[in-house]
C-alpha cells in the first residue's frame, strides 16, 4: 500500500488525500515523525480546512513537541478568535489531551470574545460535568438563560433541559422537575424533558406519574430503548411487576441484543427475588462484552443477594483488577466486608476508592462515616482538612468537618465550618440542616428552629427540613406544634407516607377530639395502602385501631408483625397494650417486659412500667 501511495505522490504531489493517506498509514505503523512533513504539506494545499490544523498539533503531541502543539492551536484560534466552533475544537483537543485547565481556560476566553454564544456556555458546561463540577455547570447554564427573553428559543429549551439533567444529578429534585416544566410548556412532546420528569418522580417513589412520563417518551419514539426500560422501572415503583415485564419482554423483541434491555430484565429478576435468572442475565451480557464493569457490579450485587459471598468477593476484585483507577470495585467490597462486618477490610477498600477518585463527594461520604462510626475523629479531620487545602471552595468538606467536629462536641469549631460552608453555597440546605443539628446539641432550641424554618422558606419541599423540625418539637413534648409541622409537610406533598405515618401515631397517642382519631385512622389507612408490606405501617394501623376501642382489628393486625419484629420495643409495647385490655395480662406483661429490656426510648414506656410492676 505504501509504494502505492508514494508512486501516486511522485505523479500528483498536490493531491491533498495522497499525503494524508500516507500520513495515516505511516502514523499506524509506528512513523509518527516521518508522518510530519507530508501533513504539512496537506496544511499549505488547504490552508482553510482546520482539520490538517489538528492533525499536525496531535502529531506534535504524540512526539514530544507540545509546545509546537500549543504553538499551532493558539495560532488556529487567534487567525479567527471569533470563531466560537473553532474554540470549542481547541478546547476539546484539550481536555482529550487531559489539559482541563488549558480547555476551560479557551472556552472562557471564547465566552469573554462572543458574550451571547449559547455554543460555549453549553461545551463549558460539558467539561465541568466531565469534571464532575455540576454546581460550575449549572452557574454556566443559568446564564445562558439570560441570553435570550424569548422561552420558545431552541438553546433556551436546550439550557433548560440541560439545568433539569444537572439538578436531578445534584439531587435538587424540585428544581429538576421546575425546568422541566417550563420546557414542556413551550415543547408539550419534548421527548428529553418528558424523560426528565420520569426521572423526577422516579426520584420522588410516585409510579403511575413516572408511568405516564415514560408512556409519553416511547409514544414519541418508539425505538428509545432508555424510555422502555426507565417505563419497565415505573411500572414496578407502582407495584406492577406483570407490567414491567410485559415492558421489557417488548422490548426485548425489537432490541433482542440491547445490553441495556437485557440488564434491566436482570434488575427486574432480582427485584422479584429470582436471583438464578437475575444471574443468567447479567452472564448472558458479559459473554459478549466481559469487561462490561457495570454489568460485573450487578452481578456481584446478585451472588451477595443469593448468599454467594465468596464468588461476589471474587466478581468485584475482577472489577478492581481491570479498573484499578476507577472507584466502583473498591466501592464494592468495601461494601462487602462492612456486611460481614470485616470493617479494617472496608475502610482499606474506601481509602483506594477515595485515592481513585478524589474529587468524589460521594466516596469522601463514605469514608467519612466509617472513620467516625470507628471513632477515627483524627483521621476525619485531617481528610476533610486535604481536601479543604486543595479545594478551598468545597462547600462539601466544610459541612462534613462541622458535622465531625459536633460528633466531638467541639460545637464552636462544628459551628465555624458550617458557616463557611453556608457562605460558599447559601442556597445548600444540608449545611442549613446540619447548623440546627449543633443548636439543638448545645440546647439552643429557638435557634435550631428558626434555621430549620429558613431552609423550609427557601425549599418548601424539603422533607428533612419537616422531619427534624417535627422531631425537635416532640423531644420538647410540645405534640400540637408537632402535629402542626407534620400537616404542613403533608399539604406540600400527599404522599409522603413517612410524615403521614408519624402524624397517626401522634394524633392518635396525644387527640385533641374525636375528629382527631378518625383523622389519624385516615392517614393510617392510606399509608397501608401506599406500602402494605411495611411492617411498622400495619403496627401504625393496628395502633390507631387499639386507641378507638377496636381491639379485635388491633389484634389481627398488629400480632403477625410482633411475630416478626420482635426486638421493635415499640411494637412490644403495642401487643402488649392490646393484649393487656383484652384481659390476657401474662401475656401482655411478656410483651411489655421485652420492650421495657430495650434501651431505645419508645413513646409508652411510662405506661409500661406501671402495669409490669
Amino acid at each position: 500500500i505504501e509504494k502505492v501511495l508514494r508512486s501516486g505522490l511522485e505523479a500528483n504531489t498536490k493531491s491533498v488525500q495522497l499525503n494524508m493517506a500516507l500520513a495515516e498509514l505511516l502514523v499506524k505503523t509506528g512513523r509518527v515523525a516521518d508522518a510530519e512533513p507530508l501533513v504539512k504539506k496537506a496544511i499549505s494545499l488547504e490552508p482553510e480546512n482546520i482539520r490538517h490544523s489538528f492533525t499536525l498539533a496531535n502529531l506534535y503531541w504524540r512526539t514530544g513537541k507540545e509546545v509546537q502543539a500549543i504553538a499551532l492551536l493558539n495560532g488556529l484560534v487567534a487567525a479567527a478568535p471569533k470563531d466560537s466552533e473553532r474554540r470549542i475544537q481547541v478546547a476539546g483537543f484539550y481536555a482529550v489531551k487531559g489539559r482541563n485547565q488549558d480547555a476551560e481556560r479557551e472556552l472562557k476566553a471564547g465566552i469573554a470574545q462572543d458574550g451571547k454564544s449559547f455554543k460555549l456556555r453549553f461545551s463549558l458546561a460539558d467539561l465541568y460535568m466531565r469534571l464532575k463540577r455540576p454546581d460550575l455547570a449549572k452557574t454556566v447554564l443559568k446564564e445562558c438563560l439570560g441570553l435570550d427573553s424569548d422561552s420558545s428559543n431552541p438553546e433556551i429549551i436546550q439550557a433548560q433541559n440541560a439545568l433539569a439533567k444537572v439538578s436531578l444529578m445534584m439531587n435538587e429534585v424540585e428544581e429538576a422537575k421546575r425546568y422541566a416544566d417550563e420546557v414542556i410548556k413551550e415543547s408539550p412532546k419534548n421527548i428529553e424533558a418528558h424523560f426528565t420528569l420520569g426521572r423526577v418522580y422516579l426520584a420522588k417513589g410516585d409510579g403511575p406519574r413516572a408511568v405516564a412520563e415514560f408512556r409519553s417518551v416511547v409514544t414519541e419514539k418508539p425505538k428509545y430503548v432508555m424510555g422502555y426500560v426507565r417505563l419497565a422501572e415505573a411500572h414496578l415503583l407502582s407495584k406492577n411487576p406483570n407490567l414491567a415485564l410485559d415492558v421489557l419482554q417488548n422490548a426485548l423483541k425489537a432490541a433482542p441484543d440491547s445490553r441495556d434491555v437485557i440488564r434491566a430484565m436482570g434488575r427486574y429478576y432480582a427485584s422479584q427475588k429470582d436471583f438464578k435468572s437475575a444471574e443468567d442475565q447479567f452472564r448472558k451480557v458479559l459473554a459478549k462484552k466481559p469487561d462490561d464493569l457495570e454489568t460485573m457490579s450487578d452481578l456481584g450485587d446478585v451472588l451477595v443477594n443469593s448468599g454467594k459471598l465468596k464468588e461476589a468477593e471474587a466478581q468485584y476484585s475482577d472489577i478492581v483488577r481491570k479498573a484499578p483507577k476507577l472507584p466502583i470495585g473498591y466501592v464494592k467490597l468495601g461494601e462487602l466486608y462492612l456486611m460481614q462486618k470485616k470493617t479494617d477490610k472496608a475502610t482499606s477498600q474506601f481509602e483506594k476508592a477515595y485515592r481513585a477518585n478524589p474529587a468524589s463527594p460521594e466516596l469522601l461520604s463514605a469514608l467519612l462515616k466509617l472513620y467516625v462510626r470507628e471513632k477515627k475523629f483524627p483521621a476525619a479531620t485531617a481528610l476533610c482538612e486535604e481536601r479543604i487545602k486543595r479545594e478551598p471552595k468545597d462547600a462539601i468538606a466544610h459541612n462534613f468537618l462541622g458535622q465531625i467536629y459536633a460528633q466531638q462536641q467541639n460545637y464552636p469549631k462544628a459551628e465555624q465550618e458550617l458557616r463557611k460552608a453556608i457562605a460558599l453555597q447559601p442556597n445548600w440546605q444540608p449545611a442549613h440542616m446540619s447548623l440546627a443539628q449543633v443548636y439543638f446539641l448545645q440546647g439552643k432550641k429557638d435557634l435550631a428552629i428558626s434555621t430549620l424554618e429558613s431552609v423550609l422558606k427557601a425549599d418548601p419541599d424539603n422533607t428533612g427540613a419537616y422531619m427534624s423540625l417535627a422531631q425537635i418539637h416532640l423531644f420538647g413534648k410540645e405534640y400540637g406544634k408537632a402535629i402542626a409541622v407534620y400537616r404542613r409537610a403533608l399539604a406540600r406533598n400527599p404522599k409522603f407516607w413517612a410524615a403521614a405515618n408519624d402524624l397517626a401515631c401522634l394524633l392518635s397517642d396525644h387527640p385533641s377530639s374525636a375528629k382527631d382519631l378518625d383523622d389519624a385512622l385516615d392517614w393510617a389507612k392510606k399509608v397501608q395502602a401506599a406500602a402494605p408490606g411495611e411492617l411498622v405501617v400495619q403496627d401504625t394501623l393496628g395502633w390507631v385501631y387499639y386507641r378507638k376501642g377496636d381491639l379485635q382489628k388491633a389484634y389481627g393486625l398488629i400480632s403477625p408483625v410482633a411475630a416478626k419484629a420482635k426486638d421493635i420495643p415499640s411494637i412490644n409495647y403495642h401487643m402488649g397494650m392490646v393484649l393487656y385490655k383484652m384481659g390476657k395480662t401474662a401475656q401482655a406483661k411478656d410483651y411489655l417486659n421485652k420492650a421495657l429490656a430495650s434501651n431505645v426510648p419508645f413513646a409508652g414506656r411510662d405506661e409500661a412500667e406501671k402495669i409490669v410492676r
